[in-house]
């Protein structure tokens, strides 16, 4: 695994101390890490909406169908066709399964979702095939989702969005449907192996830049990313290596998780800390980025505290890299992408909304 990546140094040229603004433009559904590498796109394509089912008994994961016939039993969708379940995977604590789903026309009780809730399915509103299951539906995609799964796999990947991102959209086509962690990763790792290679997570968080309720900082946020990887393995054991893939704030949420996961006592965060044998960061702000053009967005919202803490020269973003540093060593491998060409950035709107998924 680890003759795949770069050795990253303090001091690499590869990965330049201070993020551009461009690095760390907010992400919204529907759009692409790497865009400037990428050949423009016809936008005529209607986009569909992407929604997580949780609480999936584990026997469906067989007969995907069995979740199509209870949605659309529920929801009255005449034709069973115009459900799409894109991927169903059982999470590592095996007690049920998550799929992400799609409709050709989206029901009103999920278009009233709003930012932060979800549809709970009603006693006795899906069928009961051999065990009533209790079904949640969202859009948000906080905390941990598994996007693949195969049976015995031998790492785990998990991925984290930046600033303002989405856990799904930030990693999907700009436009499209495809979304690479979930409908390439696990087909170029896995491919016709009996066994497949790695299981494919994306971990989700509240980013959005205007109208934030968020009074979180780093250190808030690394914990709770912690809680949520503790809560999925269930038995609260790290067994099989661990790659992260983070975008910019992502990145400095994960390298925080690094450190308080080295203060740990014996448990399952010295078991996590173990666990982890790489990390590839995108656009990450090492010592920090120009939040010119953020702070009119944020204006005084609870979470403006932390985007002041994320500007250039910063002494915390400093103090906190100094520390990844030295807990890393050559134990992690660690590889770094950034953008070489200039690209639009964060810019105010008159109708204000939070990142919504396309």
């Amino acid at each position: 695994m680890k003759n795949i990546f770069r050795k990253w140094r303090k001091s690499s040229p590869d990965a330049p101390d201070t993020a551009s603004e461009e690095d760390e433009r907010p992400r919204r559904e529907g759009s692409a890490l790497g865009r400037s590498q990428q050949p423009s796109q016809p936008r005529a394509r209607h986009t569909k909406q992407t929604f997580r089912v949780q609480g999936i008994p584990t026997h469906w994961k067989l007969v995907p169908t069995m979740l199509k016939r209870a949605l659309q039993g529920h929801f009255g969708i005449r034709d069973i066709l115009a459900v799409h379940v894109n991927s169903i995977a059982a999470e590592s604590h095996h007690r049920s399964c998550t799929a992400t789903i799609t409709f050709d026309n989206v029901p009103s009780q999920l278009e009233a979702l709003k930012n932060g809730s979800a549809w709970v399915a009603p006693p006795g509103a899906i069928p009961s095939y051999s065990r009533r299951p209790t079904l949640t539906i969202d859009k948000d995609f906080w905390g941990i989702t598994t996007l693949a799964a195969p049976t015995d796999s031998l790492v785990d990947i998990i991925a984290i969005s930046g600033l303002g991102g989405h856990a799904f959209g930030s990693f999907k086509e700009r436009g499209g449907e495809h979304m690479w962690l979930r409908d390439a990763l696990p087909r170029d790792l896995n491919g016709r192996r009996s066994m497949g290679v790695a299981s494919v997570m994306v971990y989700g968080y509240d980013s959005s830049l205007p109208l934030s309720n968020s009074f979180q900082g780093l250190d808030d946020l690394a914990r709770s990313f912690y809680n949520s990887l503790q809560n999925n393995q269930g038995d609260g054991s790290a067994t099989r290596p661990i790659i992260f893939v983070a975008h910019s704030l992502g990145g400095l949420i994960v390298k925080e998780l690094l450190i308080l996961l080295s203060k740990s006592g014996p448990g399952f965060g010295q078991n996590l800390f173990r666990a982890i044998d790489s990390i590839v960061f995108f656009g990450v702000p090492n010592h920090g980025m120009d939040i010119t053009s953020l702070m009119p967005i944020v204006q005084d919202g609870p979470n403006r505290a932390l985007v002041e803490s994320l500007a250039n020269d910063s002494q915390a973003l400093r103090e906190q890299d100094e520390v990844f540093s030295d807990i890393v060593g050559d134990d992690v491998e660690i590889v770094c992408f950034y953008e070489t060409l200039q690209s639009p950035t964060a810019i105010q709107v008159r109708s204000i909304q939070p990142a919504q998924p396309l």
